[in-house]
């Protein structure tokens, strides 16, 4: 602004002085990463996706990450050692106003272990000369199994917990089952398997 003095005499001289005029405008958090799903031990890296108000500070939380927080405007090398689903929040500021994102569950951690190849045989011979005695399932990646073997009539013959057990041929009382079909049930990891084996002795 600049001001013009003017006396009777004509005599004038001038002054200035110089307003800022600030828009004041609030930022609004915003949140973007590489990718929100990863394996157990990777690392992503976020973004600041505010918008309104350019921020001059930003503060970040991980929740069950290393580390678990950055006041860095794009925060990388962001690590998960656990499975789950975790929480992120940002809160940005500037010299006028602040805001705050919370994201629940927005990246997911998970073991990414090789799916599980499963064989379960469909014949088996328990006559004791070491070769396929034993019926069971068998593959990698097996936690947990249960398993119950049946006769044509819908008897049970054989039930188990033991990830590393087996049906040897003989019912829940010793004595020898004779050749034939038998019906298996199978929970692998919490997925069923059903079917036929022949016993043969």
């Amino acid at each position: 602004f600049t001001v013009i003095g003017t006396d009777l005499n004509g005599c004038s001289n001038t002054d200035s002085i110089v307003v800022t005029v600030d828009s004041c405008i609030a930022p609004i958090a915003g949140i973007g990463s590489t990718h929100t799903t990863l394996c157990i031990n990777n690392c992503i890296n976020f973004t600041d996706l505010s918008s309104g108000g350019t921020p001059t500070v930003w503060s970040w939380q991980f929740f069950g990450a290393n580390p678990n927080s950055s006041s860095s405007q794009n925060p990388s090398n962001i690590c998960y050692d656990s499975t789950g689903a975790f929480n992120v929040s940002l809160i940005v500021f500037n010299a006028f106003f602040s805001d705050t994102l919370y994201l629940t569950n927005y990246i997911t951690v998970d073991s990414c272990l090789l799916p599980t190849e499963i064989v379960i045989p469909n014949v088996f011979s328990p006559n004791g000369d070491g070769q396929n005695d034993i019926f069971g399932a068998m593959g990698s990646g097996i936690t947990s199994l249960y398993m119950e073997i049946y006769n044509r009539w819908g008897e049970l013959l054989y039930q188990t917990n033991q990830l590393n057990e087996g049906w040897n041929g003989r019912t829940t009382s010793g004595t020898d089952s004779s050749e034939g079909t038998y019906f298996y049930l199978i929970n692998i990891n919490s997925e069923i398997y059903k079917g036929t084996l022949t016993l043969i002795r």
